[in-house]
């Protein structure tokens, strides 16, 4: 009987760190096939740490979520090959980026203010943060009548970064609506 005995850990290499706002992605090679996880925290302590990603794989790549903004993080990848071995890298460390800051302002009403009129909302969309924006967001517009406290439109209008771009820090996009004010009684 002939029995070969793997013993031999992978060997690791390329380990990175591609942090956003609240994620970070973690790739890195390995030698030999072989499953994924990332430990992570605050300190080199860590504390938390990702399941494995059980597919057998020389290229890893391991996503974090739920981190805060502006923050360093320490982190350390494993992988395991089939055989049982295991790898374990030494301490890595990334800053997730700056948080964006939406503020209102110029916020403008131009059109006729009476009962079926046609009225227009401007306002601008200002990036006070220090970073970027990188998701989408929605502007809630609400308008009531102050008499009766009715309400006369109550939408969201939602931002998207793939059609307009993203912000950077300072910068505005100007957004308006168009509505009809309802006809009231007779």
């Amino acid at each position: 009987l002939d029995l070969n005995v793997d013993a031999t850990p992978p060997v690791l290499s390329n380990i990175l760190a591609s942090p956003g706002v609240q994620t970070a992605v973690v790739p890195w090679s390995s030698d030999t096939p072989a499953m994924s996880r990332v430990e992570y925290g605050l300190t080199p302590a860590y504390g938390l740490l990702t399941g494995w990603y059980g597919q057998l794989v020389t290229s890893h790549s391991v996503s974090l979520s739920g981190l805060a903004a502006q923050t360093p993080y320490h982190f350390r990848v494993h992988s395991r090959d089939q055989a049982g071995n295991e790898t374990v890298s030494g301490d890595g460390s990334f800053t997730t980026l700056s948080a964006p800051d939406l503020l209102v302002n110029g916020l403008s009403v131009t059109g006729a203010l009476v009962s079926g009129g046609k009225v227009v909302i401007a306002w601008n969309d200002t990036n006070s943060g220090a970073g970027a924006t990188y998701t989408y967001w929605y502007d809630q517009i609400l308008v009531t009548n102050v008499t009766t406290g009715q309400t006369l439109l109550n939408t969201a209008m939602a931002y998207s970064p793939n059609v307009a771009g993203n912000l950077a820090s300072g910068a505005a996009a100007g957004r308006q609506l168009s509505f009809s004010i309802p006809d009231g009684p007779a």
